[in-house]
């Protein structure tokens, strides 16, 4: 359930599948001094014996600091 200020509503939508690895990491070792995260997400299937494997990279900004 959505906070009532947020600017977005509660979803339920897919947002990826086959997902083989999600790993998340701050450009701090310390969360609390942390002013960016990466995120990295990697996808991998199989078809017919063939394994396809694809890896996405993003970076955010902490704006609630």
């Amino acid at each position: 359930i959505p906070d009532a200020t947020s600017s977005r509503g509660a979803s339920t939508k897919i947002m990826a599948s086959d997902i083989s690895s999600l790993n998340f990491s701050y450009d701090n070792a310390d969360p609390t001094l942390a002013d960016e995260i990466t995120a990295t997400v990697q996808n991998s299937l199989s078809i017919a014996g063939k394994t396809q494997t694809t890896s996405q990279q993003v970076k955010t900004v902490l704006r609630n600091k």
